[in-house]
C-alpha cells in the first residue's frame, strides 16, 4: 500500500513537471515525426516528380500520389501497407520478443513487471548489474525508454517515466554495440543504416584512455567497455578495432534518447544478417518493417558478436534512409511508392 501511494505521488509529480517543461522550455531536445511535416512534404514531392505522378495535399501532413488508375495515400512516413493486425503485433514488444525467441532468433534477456511488482525489476537488475533498459511494452519513438540503469534509484525513476505510457513495463539487459536499422520491404532488404558510435584502432602500446584523448568516463563509455571486459587502462592489440562508445556523442544521462541513424551500411551487411532480418519480417507477416539490431560488427554473423534483434518497427521512418547532403532521391521510399503504383 505504501509503495503504491508513493508511486502515485511520484507519477503525479513527473506528469506536472513534464507539462511545465513543455510550456516554458522552447528549445526542443528531441525531434519527433510530428515535427517533420516539411521534411516529408519534400520527400513525397521529389518522388512524385521523379515518377511523373500527381501529388495532392489533402491535409497538412497527408498527401495522395496518383498515376493512371492508382492512388497511394501517405501520412508523414506512413504508407498503406501493413494491416491493423500486423501493426498490433509489432506494437507489442514482449510478443515480438516471444515470437523471435521461438524461432531461435537472439533477443535481449528481459522480464515483464509493473509498479505493483517492482521487486521483479530489482531482482533482474541484481542479475544484470552492468546495465539494463526499462521501457513501456507498447511504446514507440523512444518514448518512456531509459537506458544505462545501474542503481535501484535509477530504476525507480525509469519505472515512473515508462508508466506514463503503459501499465505493462519491460526491463531488458542492455546490449553492447551500435544500433542498426535494416529496412525490409516485401521479403527483401532495401537499405540499412546505423547510429555511428566511437571506435578506436589499437597500436599495441597505447591504452584506450590515450586513444580517445583521455576522455572523461561517461555512462556510455563505462557501459561499452565494461560489457566487453575492458577499462580505460586496457591496451588493444595493434590494428584491433574497439568500440568505446555506442553513442556517437557524449551521453548526458537524458532519458528518452532516440536513435538517430547517420551512416549507411547496406553494403556491409553479412549475408546471415540479411537472411535473419527477412526471417524476422516474415514471422510477424510485415510487408514493410525496420529491423532494429544491436551488434558490434554488422559484417559478421550476429551470434559471433553476441548481438540481438532489439525491436521490429512497422511504419519505419523513411527519412533515416535518405541523406539529403549526398543523394538526389530517397531511393528506398521511391522503390516502395513505385511498387504501390504498380510500376515494379
Amino acid at each position: 500500500m505504501y509503495i503504491s501511494k508513493l508511486y502515485k505521488l511520484y507519477n503525479l509529480w513527473y506528469r506536472i513537471t513534464r507539462k511545465i517543461k513543455g510550456i516554458f522550455v522552447k528549445k526542443k531536445t528531441q525531434i519527433y515525426l510530428r515535427d517533420r511535416v516539411s521534411e516529408y512534404h519534400s520527400i513525397w514531392h521529389i518522388i512524385a516528380d521523379k515518377l511523373n505522378a500527381k501529388i495532392t495535399t489533402i491535409d497538412k501532413d497527408i498527401w495522395l500520389i496518383s498515376k493512371n488508375d492508382r492512388v497511394v495515400p501517405l501520412r508523414l512516413h506512413q504508407l498503406p501497407l501493413d494491416n491493423d493486425v500486423v501493426l498490433r503485433i509489432c506494437g507489442k514488444k514482449e510478443l515480438v520478443h516471444r515470437l523471435l525467441s521461438n524461432a531461435n532468433i537472439p533477443i535481449p534477456k528481459y522480464c515483464l513487471f509493473d509498479v505493483h511488482n517492482f521487486t521483479l525489476a530489482k531482482e533482474f537488475l541484481n542479475e544484470h548489474p552492468k546495465g539494463v533498459v526499462v521501457k513501456p511494452t507498447d511504446g514507440y519513438s523512444g518514448l518512456g525508454v531509459t537506458t544505462h540503469i545501474y542503481t535501484v534509484k535509477q530504476l525507480q525513476s525509469a519505472m515512473i517515466l515508462a508508466s506514463l505510457y503503459s501499465k505493462s513495463l519491460m526491463i531488458e539487459e542492455q546490449i553492447v554495440g551500435e544500433n542498426y536499422r535494416i529496412l525490409v520491404f516485401k521479403g527483401k532488404v532495401l537499405h540499412a543504416v546505423k547510429r555511428k558510435g566511437v571506435t578506436v584502432k589499437g597500436d599495441g602500446k597505447s591504452s584506450i584512455s590515450v586513444l580517445i584523448n583521455n576522455s572523461v568516463m561517461d555512462p556510455d563509455i563505462k557501459f561499452t567497455l565494461d560489457k566487453q571486459g575492458l577499462t580505460l587502462k586496457s591496451i588493444p592489440n595493434k590494428d584491433e578495432m574497439v568500440l568505446v562508445r555506442s553513442l556517437g556523442a557524449k551521453y548526458d544521462g537524458r532519458k528518452e534518447l532516440r536513435t538517430i541513424y547517420n551512416t549507411e551500411v547496406t553494403d556491409l551487411l553479412h549475408a546471415s544478417i540479411v537472411s535473419l532480418s527477412c526471417k524476422a519480417a516474415k514471422i510477424v507477416c510485415a510487408e514493410l518493417v525496420g529491423v532494429d539490431i544491436i551488434t558490434t560488427d554488422i559484417s559478421k554473423p550476429i551470434e559471433n558478436t553476441n548481438g540481438i534483434i532489439n525491436e521490429l518497427n512497422t511504419t519505419p521512418a523513411l527519412h533515416h534512409h535518405y541523406d539529403y547532403s549526398k543523394e538526389e532521391l530517397p531511393l528506398p521510399a521511391l522503390t516502395i511508392v513505385k511498387n504501390l503504383l504498380g510500376e515494379s
